[in-house]
């Protein structure tokens, strides 16, 4: 639980680093970078995980 806690705690640090950054950074919308950030994540995994199956298919 506390190892969770610790992982969680730094999530969402780093998601304000990231929106701090966000903000700098040409004067984008945060809510916006960090939404695009996330999609990005989340499609790099989903890349991931179908490679995974590919080779594992083989």
């Amino acid at each position: 639980m506390a190892v969770w806690g610790a992982e969680a705690a730094a999530a969402t640090a780093r998601e304000l680093r990231f929106e701090r950054a966000a903000e700098l950074w040409c004067g984008k919308s945060a809510k916006y970078a960090l939404t695009t950030w996330r999609a990005n994540v989340q499609g790099r995994k989903a890349r991931r995980a179908a490679r995974v199956e590919a080779v594992a298919a083989e």
